[in-house]
């Protein structure tokens, strides 16, 4: 008990002195007949702690002079030395086996004798700090609300892919992360893309459901071992027209586009044969926001189909670059206008390679009340239209100010036409035809 108790090492000196004292009470007569002789090899060291006065107040609360520290503490048995801004304070042997060994213990001494009950009860000031704001998960979170809101289930597949990948997108194996030590032969590489997992597993989803709209948000890895976040769109229907598919999936895309904060005149799909495997060789484009590629969105190719008779397209964004077109725009709402729609269809004649997305820029630019064109219909006619092709819109039409008169409608469509025709040659469907 006297060792686990960590007594005082130099008590032996004090007891013997004690014992003589006490040994004289009964025999005065006796004498001492040498000096006292102490055999400590191993001698506890001496304990010394370096105090701050500026960190006892400061934890303590109290306003307490450097002078009453030292007194407090010599009155304890500490030896206090002045060290600069410092005290430097020495332990007695009786308080320096695990009691008093850091600054805190000392300031617990102090506090003590000054008196707990004469501390006065506040609560700190202390700043409050919001915590940094993660973007990009706030920009997930939004778009999952959007696309669940479309109708689109969220999945999660595994990080690794088979052996079978690097056939898939036609990539070498070097080009991927192996695993050192994988389980399976299902968990060799990283994915270097979120669609092929979609592919894998698509067959019993779609047999099951007949149609299928799937996203997920993951990360991929390339073969400069740098991690990129994803949102991958992945549509199927059975039995379904690939082109259909295809401009669905577009219309879905820009919806939430539109709902996170990109304006639809900031948005372009350019054609590019650069495209890798997985996408088709006519169904493909690159998603731009200001001219900047932030991803792709395509149908299927014809020779990576897991089921012949469906209809798939799909869509890969980079979200880090997402954000980055976002910046700091943030939402603005305006009133809808109180005064009604006029719908009109649109039909016109233009050159083969003429893409529907230039069209409707440029219709919008031909009159400000045209508040929505939409694509609905494109077709080919050798017999009827020779090497042109027959593309048609939804146009809508409004005010904000009036409801609108039949001739103020004519006049808003006889420019669109015009400015078609000067920028594409195009031609109103029922002009093209009364000259054939």
């Amino acid at each position: 008990m006297r060792i686990e108790k960590s007594l005082d090492p130099e008590m032996c000196p004090n007891t013997i002195r004690h014992a003589i004292e006490q040994t004289k009470l009964f025999l005065p007569e006796i004498k001492i007949t040498s000096q006292l002789t102490d055999i400590f090899t191993n001698p506890f060291p001496e304990q010394r702690v370096s105090l701050n006065p500026k960190l006892l107040r400061r934890l303590s609360g109290i306003n307490i002079s450097d002078t009453d520290i030292s007194q407090k503490l010599e009155s304890l048995g500490f030896d206090v030395q002045k060290d600069g801004k410092e005290l430097d304070v020495t332990v007695p042997s009786w308080r320096a086996t695990k009691d008093v060994e850091t600054a805190e213990d000392l300031i617990e001494e102090v506090v003590r004798l000054y008196g707990f009950e004469k501390i006065q009860s506040a609560i700190p000031s202390l700043p409050v700090i919001p915590p940094v704001v993660n973007k990009l998960r706030n920009l997930d979170w939004n778009i999952r609300e959007n696309l669940v809101s479309q109708g689109f289930l969220e999945v999660y597949h595994s990080t690794f892919v088979a052996l079978g990948d690097p056939e898939l997108l036609e990539e070498s194996f070097e080009s991927y992360i192996k695993v050192q030590n994988p389980s399976s032969e299902a968990y060799t590489y990283l994915r270097q893309t979120l669609i092929s997992n979609f592919i894998t597993d698509l067959e019993s989803e779609i047999r099951n459901h007949g149609q299928v709209d799937f996203f997920e948000l993951g990360k991929t890895h390339s073969a400069k071992r740098t991690e990129i976040s994803r949102l991958a769109l992945f549509s199927a229907t059975l039995n379904g027209k690939s082109e259909k598919q295809f401009y669905r999936v577009q219309s879905q895309l820009l919806s939430l586009l539109e709902t996170i904060g990109i304006e639809k005149n900031r948005i372009e799909f350019i054609p590019g044969a650069t495209l890798f495997a997985l996408t088709h060789p006519v169904q493909s484009a690159f998603i731009t926001i200001d001219g900047k590629s932030i991803g792709i969105i395509a149908s299927l190719h014809p020779g990576k189909h897991p089921v012949r008779k469906a209809a798939i397209a799909f869509v890969e964004i980079e979200t880090e670059k997402l954000l980055k077109a976002l910046g700091k725009n943030e939402l603005k709402y305006k009133p809808i206008s109180p005064f009604p729609t006029v719908r009109r269809d649109l039909s016109i004649v233009v050159p083969p390679k003429t893409l529907a997305g230039d069209l409707m820029k440029i219709a919008h630019q031909a009159s400000p009340l045209l508040t929505k064109c939409t694509f609905f219909d494109e077709f080919t006619d050798r017999e009827k239209l020779g090497e042109l092709k027959n593309v048609s819109f939804h146009l809508e039409f409004r005010s904000w100010e009036k409801t609108l008169e039949e001739s103020g409608i004519d006049t808003a469509f006889a420019n669109i036409i015009k400015l078609l025709h000067e920028k594409f040659g195009a031609e109103l469907r029922l002009e093209f035809d009364k000259k054939k």
